[in-house]
């Protein structure tokens, strides 16, 4: 695929892979090396990349639960602040218990 990219590339135009497996036939010992750590060098980058995207998705979903959780507790302090039954020692209590991880 990559000396059918290449090929394409110097010809200005579409090649089908039998005129590139051609191509690579008529290739010496020393290019088809070259070819073959070309693909290995472009396969680690992608895993590298994937890796990193990977990396960044879960960063962002740690992030919005990290919100959520914050939205909740806040929520749930205006709901305990503002329950009339309670007492402030009540409120005291519940309020210390939301310290506790929500999930």
């Amino acid at each position: 695929q990559i000396l059918r990219d290449r090929l394409q590339k110097e010809r200005g135009g579409p090649v089908s892979m039998r005129q590139a497996e051609a191509e690579y036939a008529k290739l010496t010992k020393d290019e088809k090396a070259e070819l073959s750590n070309l693909y290995y060098r472009q396969a680690s980058e992608a895993k590298s990349v994937r890796k990193r995207i990977n990396d960044i998705q879960r960063m962002y979903k740690r992030s919005v639960e990290a919100y959520q959780n914050s939205f909740l507790e806040l929520s749930c302090q205006a709901d305990i602040g503002s329950d009339a039954s309670l007492t402030a020692e009540d409120r005291a209590l519940r309020l210390q218990h939301l310290k506790v991880p929500l999930h």
